[in-house]
């Protein structure tokens, strides 16, 4: 079991308030990306799960709480070719890489290069109802892996 990114999940752990006096700290989604691609990366030929987990959490990001975000950067929104949910895959590419410590970050874009085309074939597999889903997933994850490698 690959352990890359628990520490930088962990670190980036939002407090959330479910009750009064019942605070407890959970996951961000960033957080939650990266523990998703680092553990399809190892069970991923046996459990194509978290492969559908990482193409929602893509394709959700902007809607949830990051259209300011988007729109308040020309950069993330241009990166997304105008369209605020390409803009958001973006976005949490950058958000990645602002938590992820530099390891994390190696092991992610080893990942993305290495199964590039397997983890497209997992993530479309799931949506194969849309139009154009390959070239969506294409899209998607090459707007991931081009946010978390660049320098910040």
């Amino acid at each position: 079991m690959n352990l890359a990114g628990y520490d930088d999940a962990f670190a980036a752990a939002e407090s959330v308030t479910f009750a009064p006096g019942f605070d407890a700290n959970v996951v961000s989604l960033a957080g939650l990306a990266i523990l998703k691609l680092v553990a399809w990366s190892d069970r991923g030929r046996q459990n194509p799960k978290d492969a559908q987990d990482l193409i929602h959490l893509m394709g959700s990001y902007a809607s949830a709480g990051n259209l300011d975000r988007i729109y308040d950067d020309d950069r993330v929104i241009e990166a997304g070719q105008y369209d605020p949910d390409l803009a958001g895959v973006y976005l949490l590419g950058k958000d990645i890489r602002r938590v992820a410590s530099k390891p994390t970050i190696a092991v992610l874009n080893q990942i993305l290069e290495r199964d590039f085309d397997r983890l497209s074939r997992e993530m479309t597999r799931t949506m194969r109802h849309l139009d154009d889903v390959e070239k969506w997933v294409e899209t998607c994850l090459r707007l991931l892996q081009q946010a978390i490698g660049e320098r910040l």
